[in-house]
């Protein structure tokens, strides 16, 4: 059979005074516990977004900086990712609607160049046009714009949705996130 053991009816107040430590019970008296309200999803969504077009705006900067090497008139265009970070870093739904604007411009001009490509029309006229176009119009040049497409209709998607998120809220919840008291629970990028 097992022990039995006694136990007293009132336990002690204190469990740490058994242990023979020095515990205060003025300064230890209460805990208190801070409580987040619960998350608002639009603000989820539109904080994620946001960091998204973020991301997203720099590599169209870099890229751009990068063809401005060999076509240096493409360099004015920088204003439009500009315009897509600086719009979504402060939420301002004016300056993102010139990016979704840049992103849809961007779409049409691969989509233009993927029928000249399936046409085998030649984009240039000069002595050599004949290597030219076989470079230009070769399977690998064709996988290559529609994967650029697919890229792009993704990325025209998600600005797109951004800018719908940034319309749909309230102007107490947009505040919110242009002031940045909007703690994010979960904090990804799409």
């Amino acid at each position: 059979y097992p022990e039995e053991r006694i136990y007293p009816l009132n336990p002690p107040n204190n469990p740490m005074s058994q242990n023979n430590f020095n515990f205060n019970e003025n300064t230890y008296s209460t805990t208190h516990y801070v409580e987040a309200p619960p998350e608002d999803i639009n603000l989820q969504k539109t904080w994620q977004y946001g960091k998204t077009i973020k991301c997203l705006s720099i590599i169209d900067l870099f890229f751009i900086v990068m063809n401005s090497l060999i076509v240096w008139p493409i360099i004015i265009s920088i204003i439009f990712p500009i315009c897509g970070y600086y719009g979504s870093k402060r939420y301002e739904v004016n300056r993102v609607f010139i990016y979704l604007f840049y992103c849809f411009i961007r779409a049409v001009s691969i989509v233009i160049q993927l029928t000249y490509s399936f046409k085998n029309k030649n984009y240039y006229d000069d002595g050599d046009s004949a290597n030219i176009n076989n470079r230009l119009h070769s399977d690998a040049s064709q996988c290559f714009l529609i994967f650029s497409l697919m890229v792009q209709l993704w990325i025209t998607w998600i600005v797109y949705r951004f800018t719908s998120s940034l319309r749909s809220l309230s102007h107490d919840k947009l505040n919110i996130l242009k002031i940045g008291t909007f703690i994010p629970i979960e904090s990804r990028v799409l």
